[in-house]
């Protein structure tokens, strides 16, 4: 047997027999056969056994004893882990099989419709890797039909919700007071606070956020292109609820992170909430730094997918997506190394992409013309 394969345990150890020989041993294990190493004998490992072998890490010491009280409560009869085939994904995989002692987890991929062949791939091979199976579900109204049927994404996804429903609305793109606009649009109340900074000082949900977008959407209205958070709804949430309340989960294990940014970050408070969409919610890395997870890769040997590893992605996900601040770079990569999707991502998103191209370029220069201003007026003072 090839050393270190299965690190002189027996292969009965195997606590996923399924690649195992049929007589318990080595012989016909196809991990074996094509010279990988065995990390089946890690799921449903004693506590013990898994502080044994763990980094110098505070946080990742005190994730690993919190994700097995978790995971392994009696309260708990039966888990969703639901997996993106992203970094963060990966690590969570990697704790959630070593924590598993009855298997009592379920693994769920929910395909956008907008998927990388490279995430389709790596998913594959984390069932290979780990002996698990990663369920696919996929939306009732793919990201594509939500995009064609109810907007594109813009800058993010609050702003898309808030831009959407003042063109459901009629809104001319004007700048009058609160009360005068909410008067004529009562139904866009949220909106309108959005539009006229009425969310309190310094607030990201007011327009402001976003250095001259009110200027440049007064100059360039909205009225060839659609915007909506949609897309976001059908292609995951949605199903997730669905998905939650059919399979009558226990406890829902995700990957999200506090220190990943975005409105997840101020959302949540800590790495567990009790009823969150009709059961509980954990997220073993909500605390973990990007140098956190970089300690945890290197330690147990996490092998992410040729997003990171050859196209040299930040992030994966739905391909393209133009809330990204990256995008452009990210196209880039896409039509190297995925030209089909590359193809399929500008027919989508085009107009967004153009849209926002545009009010980046609208923002440098009105920032130059405001530079140049304060210049000249200093020299006059």
């Amino acid at each position: 047997m090839e050393k270190g394969f299965n690190e002189g345990n027996n292969c009965l150890m195997c606590r996923n027999q399924i690649l195992t020989g049929s007589d318990g041993d080595v012989l016909g294990c196809r991990r074996h056969d094509e010279g990988m190493s065995c990390k089946f004998e890690q799921r449903g490992m004693t506590l013990y056994e898994i502080l044994a072998d763990i980094p110098q890490d505070e946080i990742i010491g005190d994730n690993i004893i919190r994700a097995y009280s978790k995971i392994n409560s009696p309260i708990y009869k039966k888990i969703i882990c639901t997996v993106s085939g992203g970094y963060d994904s990966d690590i969570v995989i990697d704790i959630c099989t070593k924590c598993d002692k009855e298997k009592k987890i379920e693994y769920v991929w929910f395909n956008t419709g907008l998927e990388y062949q490279a995430t389709k791939d790596h998913l594959k091979e984390l069932e290979h890797r780990y002996g698990i199976e990663i369920k696919e579900r996929k939306p009732k109204k793919p990201i594509p039909v939500a995009c064609k049927e109810n907007g594109l994404p813009f800058l993010s996804k609050k702003v898309s919700e808030f831009i959407g429903r003042l063109q459901r609305y009629g809104f001319k793109w004007e700048d009058r007071p609160f009360d005068e606009l909410y008067k004529e649009y009562p139904k866009c109340k949220a909106a309108l606070r959005w539009w006229c900074n009425k969310w309190g000082e310094g607030s990201q949900f007011n327009i402001s956020r976003n250095k001259y977008l009110k200027e440049y959407m007064i100059d360039n209205p909205p009225i060839d292109v659609r915007f909506s958070a949609d897309c976001c709804k059908f292609g995951k949430k949605d199903v997730l609820h669905e998905e939650l309340r059919s399979g009558e989960y226990d406890l829902n294990i995700n990957g999200m992170r506090k220190f990943e940014g975005g409105a997840r970050g101020t959302i949540y408070n800590s790495c567990f909430k009790e009823n969150e969409g009709g059961c509980d919610m954990y997220m073993p890395v909500w605390w973990y730094l990007d140098s956190t997870k970089e300690v945890y890769r290197n330690h147990y040997k996490i092998e992410r997918s040729l997003c990171y590893e050859e196209y040299g992605l930040r992030r994966t996900g739905c391909a393209g997506c133009p809330y990204g601040r990256n995008f452009e770079e990210e196209l880039e990569i896409i039509e190297k190394y995925e030209p089909n999707l590359f193809k399929a991502v500008n027919n989508i998103f085009g107009k967004s992409y153009s849209y926002t191209r545009n009010y980046r370029r609208y923002a440098t220069f009105m920032k130059a013309f405001e530079k140049e201003a304060d210049h000249r007026e200093e020299e006059h003072s």
